[in-house]
């Protein structure tokens, strides 16, 4: 009786995420007892999705990010990264839009290349073409490539970082990843492979040999052939200082070159073993409070000094992408996650919405120790923002920026909505894969992880980086080692719509995204309890897996899983207990809620049966399923099979229970509650339904058997499938409810208590506990509807749940006549409408196109819209 899920498609991309503190609003939007919800979700910010949003906002026109340079192109290829896994078209979109800004359709770039700095958004070409085809792109990356076949070297091969006077015969270490990552890129998607690959190695080995320090395996920032430059020294002609960020540049170089270089390539044990020299030496200077390293890496304790993030960024990238290839042991991998945690706690999401990123060093040339030491560093620096972005999708993804075709983890976006005017707390939803599946071939349940956002547009979501894990769990129902089922629960305000995404695929980047939630339902077959127990933090249950077959009751004091502690032999759960112990009487009764066959006046018990199994489905963090079957039940002269399911929500006080009878027909099939004397017996409308309030706590003790005269517990049977007018009364051991079976022999019910003993949320009068009892009674009758949402849902598509519309496509020059509750546009032609179809709205009008709904809708007004 959990939500439905109505079908129309949409994939979108998943989101790589990591916790925040208290940002945004409180945990909770639905008022409940605090015993009910055990797992206090935190909000989480995808902070590569907040570093692009942002940086689009504050630059909404891509051309305003300027010319044709390398820091620009830095934050794109990083944003690239994150649209290859969120797949969000926007980005890939603005990313285009820059890049068209400055290459014509005959693959022309408007700016000289008389730089190693200008080739770096080749990056981006090769990134377009792979992705569009488009043979620009290829001709404007191959102007690239042809610009270093006469590009000035140094005697001994190295590229100068420029052609300008200032910069004639001068190595900078940025240069490296300004052109290399490029080049070996180029050879593995267009040619030249060996050269490309060779050139690099050469390349980065020219700089080692000159500006490495052998000493701490660190590198000078230039190195200046002639030895001119004011900071070259006179016999080494390198830069006096260890500059964070020039590090960065080579050792991400190194990195990305390694991930193409041919494993049996000469000089690669060489390259390997300047990259471990490095990544030794950064170890040695990080900053063993924030985990980030300084401007001027090995002089932290020099006033002056700060610690500056687009480097933390980078080494952050080096060392773990080089403990994940096993280039260094994998202890560095708790330097990289030291560092990770330290950016991290710079980032900040500012009053305006936006995501910010502090003390990044502006650009910067060579030059001596006071020079670097009063560089800016403003937030929001694009050397910074690329560069985390790199980082961040490296670390959340285990993706090295070199894979061209990296897989992607996607995800499918449901509207889940509460149509009632009452706020439900943790909301059951059930989803089913195979008709899922239906929709979204490609949708593998082995590895999923649910999140929610507030509720919002699915334009608004998304754009929004902040959102909820939602803890979930994939049920294997039949056994054949496959899930069958997805749950999760939400929290629901009232006629509140919110938009949930499931994200799928590569398992490695799921568990790297999704938390660990803590074990909210437990089942647990003991002899010592004689049967099966399941449970919730709320509240406990058995059944007598004998003749009896009868459901009883353990209360609980304090909210917690007691079935492990009630299982051994030597303990006695019937005693009086702090905690939790056997409250309920079960006697000759079904007990709480078991099933019976009603022949002739009288309750016949599954109790005579040729076999009967029990088997635990699964439990977890939402929900435990247990099943009993029963082979040749003999009902008079009858034999029925018959399958038990009880399924126990995690924070609910009931539990849910279906049973599936086989050679049942004409039979008559009842649930029951012990009847005791002078309890208080009600219904609640519009269901079938028994409940009961009164003294019938059994006294402490084994064996015991009379009820206590100052405790309360209140029962109740809820069977909204069933006839209304189902209560049988003239049974002496049970308060009975005829069980209507359905034509697949199938019925359903549930089962709620609350004892006045309970410390947490208590119930202690017979109208907390009919309201508690008409509160689910609403939950079983109109569960929240789950649709998963399209972006290419045809114009004038609607689609309907019960009495409501629930979503419709309609142009965005159409007007609703006043019926829209809100438009929620989805792509750049149509909305995405919540309407209500009374007084007068006109379907001709805008040549609506129905493909589920019912054939008549009531209105509040009494109006009714005509559906054909």
């Amino acid at each position: 009786m959990a939500a439905v899920l109505a079908l129309a498609t949409a994939i979108t991309p998943m989101a790589a995420v990591s916790p925040v503190g208290a940002q945004g609003a409180g945990v909770k939007t639905v008022a409940i007892p605090p015993a009910e919800v055990q797992w206090k979700l935190r909000p989480k910010v995808d902070w590569s999705k907040a570093v692009v949003e942002s940086t689009m906002k504050r630059y909404p026109k891509p051309a305003d990010l300027g010319n044709w340079a390398y820091v620009k192109a830095l934050y794109l290829f990083g944003q690239y990264l994150v649209w290859k896994r969120t797949g969000d078209p926007r980005y890939f979109e603005y990313i285009k839009n820059w890049v068209d800004s400055h290459v014509d359709n005959s693959g022309n770039i408007d700016h000289n290349l008389e730089a190693l700095d200008y080739m770096l958004p080749g990056n981006l070409l090769l990134a377009l073409y792979q992705e569009t085809a488009d043979e620009k792109y290829r001709i404007a990356a191959q102007k690239i490539r042809e610009r270093l076949k006469t590009y000035p070297r140094t005697a001994d091969g190295g590229f100068w970082h420029a052609t300008a006077a200032s910069r004639k015969s001068q190595l900078w270490l940025d240069g490296t990843y300004m052109s290399l990552p490029f080049l070996v890129r180029y050879g593995q998607m267009i040619g030249e492979s060996k050269y490309a690959n060779d050139e690099a190695v050469k390349q980065l080995l020219i700089d080692a040999k000159h500006l490495k320090d052998p000493a701490t395996g660190l590198l000078y920032h230039a190195y200046d052939e002639s030895g001119a430059s004011t900071w070259a020294d006179h016999k080494t002609h390198h830069s006096a200082e260890f500059w964070c960020r020039a590090m960065g540049w080579y050792g991400m170089a190194i990195v990305d070159v390694l991930e193409v270089l041919p494993k049996n390539h000469r000089n690669r044990p060489q390259l390997i073993a300047t990259l471990q020299d490095l990544i030794k030496g950064l170890a040695k200077y990080q900053d063993s409070k924030t985990g980030l390293w300084y401007q001027v890496v090995d002089k932290g304790s020099v006033d002056g000094n700060w610690l500056e993030t687009s480097s933390s960024s980078m080494y952050i990238y080096i060392i773990s992408m080089a403990v994940r290839r096993s280039y260094v042991d994998k202890s560095y991998e708790d330097v990289a996650k030291k560092g990770y945690q330290g950016v991290l706690a710079k980032l900040s999401i500012a009053p305006d919405g936006t995501a910010d990123i502090p003390d990044i060093c502006e650009g910067t040339n060579v030059a001596d120790l006071t020079y670097y030491l009063a560089r800016k560093h403003p937030a929001n620096d694009f050397h910074g923002l690329g560069a985390f972005l790199i980082m961040n999708e490296q670390f959340m993804t285990s993706s090295s920026s070199m894979e061209l075709k990296a897989p992607r983890a996607k995800s499918i976006k449901l509207a889940v909505t509460n149509q009632t005017d009452q706020g439900r707390a943790a909301e059951d939803i059930v989803i089913s894969v195979a008709e899922v599946k239906k929709q979204v071939p490609d949708f593998d349940a082995s590895a999923i992880m649910v999140t929610a956002n507030s509720p919002m547009s699915p334009e608004e979501d998304a754009r929004s980086f902040q959102y909820f894990e939602l803890p979930s769990q994939l049920d294997d129902l039949d056994g054949d080692g496959k899930p069958d089922e997805l749950a999760f629960q939400v929290d629901l305000q009232a006629k509140q719509t919110r938009i949930v995404t499931i994200v799928y695929g590569d398992p490695a980047v799921i568990a790297r995204n999704k938390s660990d939630y803590p074990q909210r339902t437990n089942a647990k077959f003991a002899k010592h309890y004689d049967g099966m127990g399941w449970e919730s933090e709320l509240t406990a249950w058995r059944l007598y897996f004998d003749k009896r077959n009868a459901m009883d009751l353990w209360g609980k004091k304090k909210p917690g899983l007691y079935l492990e502690m009630f299982a051994p032999q030597d303990y006695k759960y019937q005693e009086e207990s702090p905690i939790a112990r056997d409250i309920y009487n079960v006697g000759n009764s079904l007990g709480s809620g078991s099933v019976g066959a009603w022949v002739d006046g009288k309750v016949v018990r599954v109790a005579d049966v040729a076999d009967r199994q029990w088997r635990i489905v699964s439990t977890g963090p939402v929900r435990a399923i247990v099943e009993f079957t029963y082979k040749g039940w003999k009902i008079g002269d009858r034999s029925v099979d018959l399958t038990t399911r009880v399924t126990q929500w995690a924070g609910e006080r009931g539990f849910g229970e279906r049973i599936t009878a086989h050679n049942a027909d004409g039979l008559s099939f009842v649930a029951g509650l012990s009847r005791k004397p002078d309890l208080k017996e009600f219904s609640v409308e519009p269901s079938c339904s028994v409940g009961i309030w009164g003294h019938q706590v059994v006294r402490p003790g084994t064996g015991a058997t009379e009820t206590l005269p100052d405790q309360n517990l209140g029962l109740a049977l809820l069977a909204p499938e069933s006839a209304k007018d189902c209560k049988i009364g003239d049974d002496v051991n049970n308060y009975l409810a005829k069980i209507t079976l359905n034509n697949n022999g199938s019925a359903r019910w549930y089962v709620m208590a609350a004892w006045d003993q309970e410390e947490s949320g208590r119930i202690s009068t017979l109208e907390d506990f009919t309201r508690l009892v008409e509160e689910q009674n609403e939950r079983l009758n109109k569960p929240a509807a789950a649709v998963i949402l399209s972006r290419q849902v045809p114009p004038g598509t609607i689609i309907l749940n019960s009495n409501e519309l629930l979503a419709c496509s309609l142009p965005r020059a159409s007007t609703c006549d006043g019926h829209a509750r809100g438009k929620f546009p989805i792509c750049k032609t149509h909305y995405f409408i919540h309407l209500n179809l009374c007084s007068g709205f006109s379907l001709a009008k805008h040549k609506v196109r129905f493909f589920w709904f019912d054939r008549k809708s009531e209105c509040a007004d009494g109006s009714t819209a005509q559906i054909s």
